[in-house]
Order: structure tokens, then sequence, then C-alpha cells
């Protein structure tokens, strides 16, 4: 319902009615404004529809009494008003920005390999800078293996290359290893 009332005051400005008084003609409208005017995304504007949907669904549901109170109250009762006609259906696997696509497989191999060969190449030229190169190529691969985003990836660079992070876990684990040594050697001699 928190969707819902994000949305209501909104409806309510571009229908000046509450949105049991609407109808299926008022929402298209609504919806194909939203797309038109707004330039809204179509996940986006699905999202609302689906609200407006759940909100009519509830209100209008026998279970909770609303059709009778507002029938009392309002002299009319709430019927839904979202269809399969009047909204975006969701028809495509990846409704992103075509600019944001996905890699392709071949895309992806010739990433990969072109990263390897800037190791390769930054190495054989007696440089620095191969190590960044390998890091780098490194979390490009492990970003792409567990599906982690951009913050996620850099958060994780910095905090395993850091040394103070290195040396207290280095810290933590030995003083683990060596607790559990001593524990059981004298458990055992108990």
């Amino acid at each position: 319902m928190d969707g819902v009332a994000l949305l209501r005051p909104e409806e309510q400005v571009f229908t000046a009615t509450y949105p049991w008084n609407w109808t299926p003609a008022m929402v298209d409208e609504w919806l194909g404004d939203l797309r038109s005017l707004r330039d809204l995304k179509r996940s986006t504007i699905r999202s609302y529809s689906e609200a407006v949907r759940s909100f009519c669904h509830f209100v209008s549901d026998p279970l909770y009494e609303w059709t009778a109170t507002c029938e009392d109250r309002f002299g009319t009762h709430p019927v839904q008003v979202v269809h399969e006609w009047n909204t975006a259906v969701h028809v495509q696997d990846n409704e992103s920005d075509p600019k944001k696509r996905a890699f392709t497989e071949a895309e992806l191999h010739a990433f990969f390999a072109h990263c390897d060969d800037e190791v390769a190449r930054i190495r054989s030229l007696g440089r620095k800078g191969w190590l960044p190169a390998f890091r780098n190529a490194t979390v490009f691969k492990t970003a792409y293996a567990y599906g982690t985003r951009r913050n996620a990836s850099t958060t994780s660079i910095y905090t395993c290359v850091s040394s103070d992070f290195r040396t207290r876990t280095l810290r933590r684990h030995l003083d683990d290893t060596v607790a559990a040594a001593l524990q059981t050697r004298s458990g055992r001699n108990v």
C-alpha cells in the first residue's frame, strides 16, 4: 500500500477525483500521459499501474467490506479499472535502455582477452603498471562471475588490498588458530 500512497496525490491532480471514481479510460489516458509527457520508462509505468491495480483489488475485495462502506458514504463503490488491455505488458526479457545492454558472449570473451593482453603487454615492456592491470582484469572477471555491481566491486578492491585490513585479518586468523590449538591441547590434557 506504500506505493499507492505515493501515487494518490498525482492521480487526484490528473483526474480531480479519487481512484474509486476512475474509469478505465481515465487510467488509459493517465498512463499515456506519463509515457508521452513525463517520458517515464515502461517499467515505471507498469509499476504505477500495478500499484493502482493492487489498490483497486484491495478496496473492491468483498473480504474487507469496503464496497458496502463506500456505497453508504459516497453513493458509489470502487471497481477494478486497471485491466490487461489498458496497461503496459511485460513482454521483453530486458527492458533496460539499449545503451546499457549486456555484453554478448563474443563481446565478453573479447573484453576479457583484451584485459589479459594488456597485462601481458605492460609486463613485456618491463614497466610498472602490470599489477594494477592484472588486478583490474581480475576484478572485471570476478564482478561478472558473481554479478556484483560497481560499488561492491570497488569496495572489495580497496578492502582486499588495504594493508591495514590484511594485517587485522591476518592477526585475527592467527589469534583464532592459536586459541583453537591451545583449547584442543588443553582439552586433551584434561
